[in-house]
């Protein structure tokens, strides 16, 4: 038995060591990071031709979540088949190591899909953090630009003065829809390509007003100052809604309080109750229903606060 370890270690050391020396893995996360890219380019090319469809594969729609979160910027390895396969391979051991801890499939289950919906929401989490920084710049920008088009009438040279005033992510986005303009790419192109980074809508339609603007050499300072107003209204509109989704979150988190003491009252009045849910049919259903019920509630607590509009 000890020879056929040593055989099997040594068998897979030599593995990997050929693997590692031929750049295998090197090789593979070019060819997925190429696919990701060429979807990339395809993505931003049909909505130039049709606009953005509503209807989304599935590997577009994770294209879209790590695009937002800007996870690439610290991991830049990552693609779509990257991030499935990492996910689900972190999912099964999870649920492996569960399953093998209490023996019992109606807890390896929901841990599974638990690890799954940890990583869409880290990756939600991360997107809303993107979106309210740049929320919070929205009204110093149409200031900006306002200010800086009282004096020149081009909107590259426009955006290029704002770059020092600006943080991160906007400052980015911004530089590099200056360096598409200056390397000929179209204005309306260069505005769809900004556009297509920013996922508030009504910073969407400031950039889509300032594209026609662009093209009719319309007054840009007076469609910054009617966008102000707007912008104004959807932040009163935003914090009324804010309050609203606090509500919302403290009624879930009293249901599952109140859940959790009436299981612990039952479990006080039937001796090795947990005991019974786990050796019974009934009581793993029991179990599974309100693990899944646990999980719903915490994914709903998380995503309740969609305020764009």
């Amino acid at each position: 038995m000890i020879i056929v370890i040593f055989i099997l270690l040594y068998t897979i050391f030599d593995l990997l060591r050929e693997i590692y020396r031929r750049n295998y893995i090197q090789l593979a996360l070019g060819n997925l990071k190429g696919k990701y890219e060429d979807r990339q380019k395809l993505r931003e090319v049909a909505i130039l031709l049709e606009g953005e469809k509503e209807e989304k594969s599935f590997l577009e729609k994770v294209d879209k979540l790590i695009e937002s979160s800007r996870i690439r910027k610290w991991m830049t390895f990552i693609t779509s088949e990257i991030l499935i396969f990492i996910t689900l391979f972190f999912a099964f051991v999870c649920a492996f190591f569960v399953q093998k801890a209490f023996g019992i499939i109606i807890f390896s289950i929901p841990v599974f899909f638990a690890v799954i919906i940890f990583v869409v929401l880290a990756l939600k989490s991360l997107s809303k953090i993107t979106y309210d920084k740049i929320d919070d710049q929205v009204l110093l920008y149409i200031n900006i630009l306002e200010n800086l088009s009282a004096a020149n009438s081009d909107i590259v040279e426009i955006m290029q003065k704002s770059l020092p005033y600006l943080k991160e992510p906007l400052g980015e986005y911004t530089m590099q829809f200056v360096f598409e303009c200056k390397k000929g790419l179209p204005i309306d192109m260069a505005f769809k390509n900004f556009e297509n980074k920013i996922e508030s809508l009504r910073f969407k339609q400031l950039l889509k007003n300032l594209a026609v603007c662009s093209k009719y050499q319309a007054n840009y300072r007076e469609i910054l100052n009617k966008s102000r107003i707007i912008m104004k209204y959807y932040f009163v509109e935003k914090e009324r809604r804010k309050k609203e989704v606090r509500k919302s979150r403290g009624a879930i988190v009293t249901v599952v309080i109140v859940g959790l003491l009436l299981f612990k009252l039952v479990s006080g009045f039937t001796e090795n109750y947990f005991e019974l849910l786990k050796s019974t049919l009934t009581g793993n259903l029991i179990l599974g229903y309100n693990i899944f019920v646990l999980l719903y509630a915490i994914y709903k607590f998380i995503t309740i606060d969609k305020i764009n509009y």
